[in-house]
């Protein structure tokens, strides 16, 4: 199981295991902090994501495989640093000058066209709408509610940072088998990875 999770996560992590409970954190913390647990119960299984002491439940479920896959993500989703600061930057430059083509070929570079579109909605895609200085940035066809009626300029940074959140969740259920991908729902972790 250790060595399937770490295959998924695509990093080295402390798994510690102690009968009903396994615990994943960052390979250097000695105590884990900021973790996820993988709990089984008498019929089913629970992931919680741990801070300090709060614990927050993510997800329950009684199948095994599906509790695996989805610790793994949510551990990938608590660790990974996505995009760069210099992307960042550029965008926050650009959208200052209020350039909206030079804005739309920048991020047309930076990002792959299958991960978000500018003017339409696409469910597989987080998109943008633009309504003159503002705008609403969109997952699944749901507006995203910390950008929804925005400044165009936040709405902006937001697009990048979803549509990386979602290439890197589209590169982990990639690395899924067939077998595994039978027990999950594709838009659900994609969801999950990039909303929650």
């Amino acid at each position: 199981m250790k060595d399937r999770i770490e295959k998924l996560v695509g990093a080295k992590l402390n798994i510690n295991i102690d009968k009903d409970v396994i615990v994943l954190y960052r390979i250097n913390d000695n105590y884990p902090e900021d973790s996820i647990k993988l709990i089984k119960n008498d019929s089913d299984y629970s992931i919680i994501e741990s801070h300090r002491d709060k614990n927050y439940e993510l997800y329950k479920t009684d199948n095994q495989c599906e509790a695996i896959i989805i610790s793994a993500l949510m551990y990938k989703k608590m660790c990974d640093e996505l995009g760069d600061i210099l992307t960042r930057n550029k965008i926050k430059e650009i959208a200052k000058s209020h350039n909206i083509e030079e804005m739309h070929s920048f991020l047309y570079t930076v990002l792959e066209k299958e991960l978000f579109t500018i003017g339409e909605l696409e469910y597989d895609k987080v998109s943008l709408k633009e309504n003159g200085d503002k705008g609403t940035v969109y997952f699944h066809n749901m507006p995203l509610s910390l950008v929804e009626n925005a400044k165009i300029e936040r709405c902006y940074l937001v697009l990048y940072n979803f549509a990386m959140k979602y290439k890197e969740y589209k590169k982990f259920y990639d690395c899924l088998s067939e077998e595994e991908k039978q027990t999950v729902d594709f838009d659900k972790l994609a969801e999950m990875y990039v909303l929650v």
